[in-house]
């Protein structure tokens, strides 16, 4: 855990950064350490309308933060169970929004470089479920992002209507990842294509394609990761065999 910048001098050899692991798969043999942000890495605080936290911060905590401070910008992201970081790391997305268009700059440190740095927003690339952080695989220590004033009433009611809409649309209180692969361009959406293929319910092992949202992957207790690696293969090869549709994967695969 990086607690603090002076953790950046000890850093295990051959480590993968981590962000909250909502959107992960992990290998449990996997023979190197993870490495994850504190979420009191830095404390959260405002200056006009950029707020600075960490990137270990939770969506949740961030937002209730933001609320009790009358600021507004990420309500999008309520009810999703991410880090500020890994939001930034895979540009997060949903109903026409990404986190991007609400970020300022991002605190990073530099493998390559060896030292702690301000990336401003267009100093680094963004797009559809990914950013060149990906590429570069700096650690992402906190966040500079851009808000907006709203009421605390106005923010509440706008926190509760997405929450209500993802509690209607997607398995929330399951044990998913999150959404499995990304939606490829010029084509049905992800979750469409399978439906389409009839894949709903479909099992292996311990690990089912949600009933709710056919782009979600639910652990019936007792899935491994080669149940659920499987079953991503299965959907790929299905998806291609009757639509012609490569599917890429938006769950990270830590192997």
């Amino acid at each position: 855990m990086i607690e603090n910048e002076s953790d950046l001098n000890h850093l295990p050899h051959g480590f993968s950064i981590l962000g909250g692991g909502s959107n992960t798969i992990i290998d449990p043999s996997i023979p190197y350490p993870l490495v994850k942000v504190s979420p009191d890495y830095c404390e959260t605080t405002i200056d006009g309308n950029i707020i600075t936290c960490s990137a270990g911060q939770t969506v949740a905590k961030l937002l209730k933060w933001m609320t009790n401070n009358q600021r507004g910008g990420i309500e999008f992201a309520a009810g999703v169970p991410a880090t500020l970081g890994g939001m930034v790391a895979m540009n997060f997305g949903c109903w026409g929004s990404e986190i991007s268009t609400v970020v300022d700059s991002v605190q990073v440190y530099s493998i390559k470089d060896q030292k702690v740095k301000w990336v401003m927003r267009n100093d680094y690339q963004a797009s559809y479920r990914w950013s060149s952080f990906q590429e570069t695989h700096d650690i992402i220590l906190a966040v500079r992002l851009k808000s907006n004033a709203i009421s605390v009433d106005d923010s509440k009611k706008l926190i509760l209507e997405n929450i209500n809409y993802r509690k209607e649309t997607q398995p929330l209180y399951k044990a998913t990842f999150g959404s499995v692969f990304k939606n490829p361009e010029h084509q049905k959406k992800a979750w469409e294509l399978i439906e389409d293929t009839q894949l709903k319910g479909h099992k292996i092992g311990g690990v089912e394609i949600s009933k709710q949202h056919a782009n979600f992957f639910e652990n019936q207790s007792s899935a491994t990761f080669s149940d659920t690696i499987e079953l991503i293969q299965f959907i790929k090869k299905e998806i291609y065999n009757k639509h012609s549709v490569k599917l890429e994967c938006e769950v990270k695969i830590v192997q």
